[in-house]
């Protein structure tokens, strides 16, 4: 596998949702969005029906925001290269955490 490049704009639409599409099969749709602001940039990331789609648009309907400098991020991808390279069982999780409901 690639390993996920360390350019916020380049890993939130384009790598990303490729790594979360092998984890195909799921229908789950999120509740809100995952938000990160990375310098200048912001990405919005939800689940609907399985995909993952990716805007950078504001949204009103956050769950968590994240905010972090573009060094920084550079440096957690980096670190978190292992978890990009696993098998499905950590894109299932993945999933499961942009699912949050109720439960």
């Amino acid at each position: 596998m690639i390993a996920p490049p360390r350019a916020p704009r380049e890993f939130f639409e384009s790598y990303l949702p490729g790594w979360f599409g092998s984890a195909a099969g799921s229908s789950v749709t999120s509740p809100g969005a995952l938000v990160f602001h990375l310098g200048d940039e912001r990405f919005a990331l939800r689940l609907v029906e399985g995909k993952l789609q990716v805007t950078s648009a504001v949204v009103s309907d956050a769950i968590l925001q994240v905010s972090m400098s573009p060094a920084d991020f550079a440096v957690l991808i980096e670190q978190a290269q292992p978890l990009f390279e696993s098998g499905a069982s950590d894109r299932v999780l993945a999933l499961r955490a942009l699912g949050l409901d109720a439960e």
